[in-house]
């Protein structure tokens, strides 16, 4: 993990790892993220964090602890999908770290 360690900013630090989340790019404003420690370690629990939509002394806060394995292309509309059962969201590309 050192060489994709990320530190976040802010009170409080810690780490996140993975793929840097670039704040200034807007398409990346929703991330897929893993536990890395804590609560949900060791299942298959994943989280879809909304950084760009978080209070800014958040933002990359809320991936402390976390693996980054990428990001959501039009992740508030994947949301809303998920959110109102309307149909079922699909990965349309993957790559490797």
């Amino acid at each position: 993990f050192g060489t994709c360690r990320n530190p976040c900013p802010g009170a409080g630090g810690g780490d996140y790892y993975g793929m840097k989340v670039d704040l200034e790019r807007t398409d990346v404003s929703t991330v897929l993220a893993v536990p890395v420690s804590g609560p949900g370690y060791g299942t298959s629990r994943f989280y879809v964090v909304r950084v760009r939509a978080s209070a800014s002394s958040m933002r990359e806060r809320l991936l402390a602890n976390t693996a980054v394995l990428g990001w959501l292309e039009s992740g508030e509309e994947v949301l809303d999908v998920m959110a109102s059962g309307a149909g079922q969201p699909q990965i349309s590309d993957c790559g490797v770290l």
